[in-house]
Formats: structure tokens, C-alpha cells, sequence
């Protein structure tokens, strides 16, 4: 099957490369250069952010960059938080009558936390939105204490005026790209206040960050097992510092099949060439529509 991958996270790597070696030819969409670097040898690139209308154009034309197979299918491997992305692809694909999954990352760090009671219950807490998240971190900070944002920097613009407001000083690690470094000093951000890393980083990588921030507690999406999760958990334990995490938005794409292993991925495309087989058998059958 061609299969188009909506990609830029190292999950989508890892899909695109088990979908190779099971012999599909694959398109990985990334919006940015640097998510180039997640395409895997033997996959075709696509770059650029597209809203629906875009893909519903890209995708009537059926073939990418002049492939020789029609997109057959659509494997969201997208962050978590993007779910605008995730909701254009899926609209345009159902427009298209395109079958479209979700691939998601686990949830088990913080959920393991929780419930071997790794955390005091007012020491690891989560709020819906950075507004929530926000009133959460002033309850377990004082004035003047430093707060370490690990959250990206598409929320800092919403979250760091908030927290200057309450006399809270802050941190924010972001991405080691120009777009990135801009954003945050946008944002309201001082050079002495970001911190540029590149990957999820170690426990001990996360426990150095904190110390030498002079952190009082941290700020965190919920974002799985390939987001570093269980790495910020066990180093805001190791410290003793509090962690709020945001909780991963809702998307409103309906009823979209979503896995969260390879095996489950298999299952579902194996359905998809069944169907396929199928309508091929049936328009065999009936090559012509009655007049």
C-alpha cells in the first residue's frame, strides 16, 4: 500500500521504518526542515504545514511528488498536542474517503506514577489547559521561585505572562532552532532564561537542568513515553520538586480508529487491504453501472 504518515516525532521514525520493512511505500509529511531528520531512508518527504482544503487538493491528485501509487492511507503519528494537525488531515481524508488512524504515543509514565504511589497526591498534579496549569503552580509556589517549563514554546506566549504577574521567575527548554529561539524570546523570554536542548534528555540530564535553574517545580505536557515523560517524572521524584502536567487536548474528529502499538497498526492495515481486495473483487464483478 502507499501510506501516507503524518510525521516530525521520533514515534513516526519508528512507524515509517516498520511500515518499510513490511513492504509499504511510504510519504512522511513533516511541517518543518528539521523533521527531516525523522524521515527514514526509503521514505518519500513531504514538507510544509497544510490546512484541509490543502491536503483535500494534495489529495484528490491522489499521487505525491510523482509517485506511482495512489495514497492509500493515513497513519497520524503527529505529537500529541498538535491536534490541529491532526484534525485537518482527518477531515480531508474522510472528504477524500481515505481510512485514517491514529498512532499514540503510550500514557503509562504518569499513570504508573500515580498508581504506585510514586508521587504524594499534591506533588504530581494535572491541569486541562496552561491557564489551569498556572493556577495549579502558584498553590505549590511562592513568589520570587523559579518555575521550569518544559512545555514547547507554541503555550509560553499564554503561560509566561501569567506567571510574571505572580512574581514567579522562569526557564523554559525549548528546541536548538532559529524558529524555536525566536518564539520564546518573543514570548517575553530573557537569553539567560531558555535553555536549548535537542531530544528528551536522561534522568540525570533533567535533574541537572532543575538544579541549576534553581527550580521550585515544573511544568510538563502530558506527552507519553516519547515525549520523555517517565524521565521528567522520575527526576522531579528524585528531587522532591512538584510536577504539573497539562493533559492532552481533546480533537474533534469523531469516531477515528486510533492504536498505540505496531502490532495494533498491523491489524488495521491488514483491514484496510482487505477492504480493498474486496471493492477490487466487486468492481471485477461489475464493471459497469446500470444506465
Amino acid at each position: 500500500m502507499r501510506l501516507l504518515v503524518l510525521g516530525g516525532t521520533s514515534a513516526a521514525r519508528r512507524v515509517a521504518e516498520h511500515l518499510l520493512a513490511l513492504g509499504h511505500a511510504v510519504t512522511v509529511s513533516v511541517t518543518r526542515t528539521w523533521g527531516l531528520e525523522t524521515i527514514p531512508p526509503g521514505a518519500e518527504a513531504l514538507l510544509g504545514a497544510r490546512d484541509r482544503t490543502e491536503w483535500m487538493d494534495l489529495l484528490s491528485r491522489k499521487k505525491l511528488h510523482g509517485g506511482e501509487e495512489n495514497v492509500e492511507g493515513i497513519v497520524d503519528c503527529s505529537h500529541p498536542f498538535a491536534t490541529a494537525a491532526t484534525e485537518e488531515l482527518a477531515a480531508a481524508a474522510a472528504a477524500q474517503e481515505l481510512p485514517f488512524v491514529v498512532f499514540e504515543r503510550t500514557m503509562c509514565s504518569a499513570e504508573e506514577s500515580e498508581e504506585r504511589g510514586l508521587f504524594p497526591p499534591r506533588f504530581l498534579l494535572r491541569a486541562d489547559s496552561p491557564e489551569e496549569g498556572c493556577a495549579l503552580l502558584w498553590g505549590v509556589t511562592r513568589p520570587g521561585e523559579c518555575l521550569f517549563l518544559a512545555v514547547g514554546v507554541k503555550l509560553l506566549p499564554r503561560i509566561v505572562p501569567l506567571l510574571r504577574k505572580e512574581n514567579r521567575r522562569v526557564v523554559a527548554r525549548v528546541l536548538p532552532t532559529e524558529e524555536s529561539l525566536c518564539a520564546a524570546r518573543k514570548a517575553g523570554l530573557e537569553p539567560k532564561e531558555i535553555v536549548a536542548l535537542w531530544g528528551t534528555g536522561s534522568v540525570h540530564l533533567n535533574e541537572a537542568l532543575l538544579l541549576e535553574a534553581g527550580a521550585a517545580c515544573m511544568l510538563s505536557k502530558d506527552s507519553g513515553e516519547e515525549g520523555g515523560l517517565r524521565n521528567k517524572i522520575e527526576a522531579c521524584r528524585n528531587l522532591g520538586l512538584p510536577l504539573v502536567l497539562l493533559n492532552r487536548p481533546s480533537t474533534t474528529t469523531g469516531h477515528v480508529p486510533s492504536v498505540s502499538s505496531l502490532e495494533e497498526l498491523e491489524a488495521v492495515l491488514a483491514s484496510w487491504e482487505e477492504k480493498k481486495s474486496g471493492n477490487t473483487s466487486e468492481k471485477r464483478r461489475c464493471p459497469h453501472s446500470p444506465a
